[in-house]
């Protein structure tokens, strides 16, 4: 008998939920791809309901067989008593890695958690053929991400500023912020040096976003915690040699043979609000930062030995390609599924 799927989040709000909705698109186009319908109508007849949201959005629809697949970034999540009330009804409970997996477990008490990893579409991040650029060029460090603290979005700005003040920065060397969702004015605030820094609020479609990769020598990602890491995928995908923080869902699938993760980092805890902050109130998470001095160490890493960095770009893009795609995801999504349902 064939499987229909009632996929819940379907529609596109951008700012903040670029990734959750990138997530649900991507995978209901792979699931369907395999031969599951998938229909956005609750009046239809269906098998399951596929939330793919925020956890604190996640809503069961009463009567139905409910697949959460949820996230978290944190060590924690940010209302642990609005999960406490909320996950807990879902009849199954999917996550994209270990992180994720051993927080929600503190709050679903029902079954096994499964892990589904997410993907990346090699045909819309092929590998992309790179050189260093002669010294009269830019050396462009992309940076994409939504404008959230726990992406390290004003921390990656203050440590490109430090950078530059040391003298050591190389005169070509740029940095490319790519940001999406709310909270820009910090970083607009700060001093900008000319012609070394360029932030873009545009939202691109998959082709242009592409193109952000195959412009940029590297990629750098600052999450403080992350459930994936699509940005990271794609730029992996086009062989785009990375940089990224080694905890949370990243040391899932990305490693010292594919890029350049960071291991110096220090925690950095998160309140729930401003006042709480102030008066340091006990925290609601706390998530992991890179230390400066370690980020840039590694971009100079990059910089001064471009060809091993185009090397481990390269098996990271082999890697992608061969066994994280969305392919791979849906196909492993579709057995959970059929697992769930009775």
């Amino acid at each position: 008998m064939k499987m229909k799927l009632y996929w819940v989040n379907h529609k596109w709000r951008g700012g903040k939920t670029i990734g959750i909705e990138t997530h649900s698109k991507k995978l209901a186009d792979a699931v369907a791809a395999l031969g599951v319908e998938i229909v956005f109508d609750p009046s239809e007849p269906y098998d399951a309901a596929v939330h793919i949201n925020e956890p604190e959005d996640f809503r069961p629809i009463p009567g139905k067989v409910n697949i959460a697949f949820l996230q978290v970034e944190l060590s924690a999540p940010r209302d642990p008593a609005i999960w406490q009330r909320t996950i807990s009804k879902a009849d199954c409970l999917v996550t994209s890695c270990e992180h994720s997996k051993a927080i929600e477990s503190k709050y679903y008490p029902k079954k096994n958690i499964y892990i589904c990893p997410l993907g990346t579409d090699p045909d819309a991040f092929p590998f992309v053929p790179r050189v260093k650029p002669p010294k009269d060029q830019p050396f462009r460090f992309l940076w994409i991400n939504n404008a959230g603290p726990e992406k390290g979005s004003l921390y990656m700005r203050m440590i490109w500023e430090t950078w530059g003040k040391t003298g050591t920065r190389p005169p070509n060397c740029e940095l490319y912020m790519k940001i999406s969702g709310g909270g820009l004015e910090e970083l607009e605030n700060l001093t900008v040096l000319p012609g070394n820094l360029t932030l873009d609020k545009q939202v691109y479609p998959t082709k242009q976003l592409h193109d952000l990769y195959a412009k940029a020598n590297c990629f750098i990602d600052t999450s403080m915690g992350d459930g994936w890491g699509l940005t990271l995928s794609e730029a992996m995908s086009t062989g785009l040699p990375s940089i990224w923080p080694a905890h949370s869902a990243f040391i899932d699938w990305a490693d010292p043979a594919t890029g350049y993760p960071v291991s110096d980092l220090y925690s950095l805890p998160f309140y729930k609000n401003d006042e709480d902050a102030q008066t340091k109130k006990k925290p609601i998470a706390y998530g992991l930062a890179v230390k400066g001095a370690a980020l840039v160490a590694r971009m100079e890493e990059i910089y001064n030995n471009y060809p091993e960095a185009l090397r481990r770009g390269r098996l990271a893009s082999e890697r992608m390609h061969t066994r994280y795609t969305w392919k791979q995801a849906a196909a492993r999504f579709i057995e959970i599924c059929k697992e769930a349902v009775p």
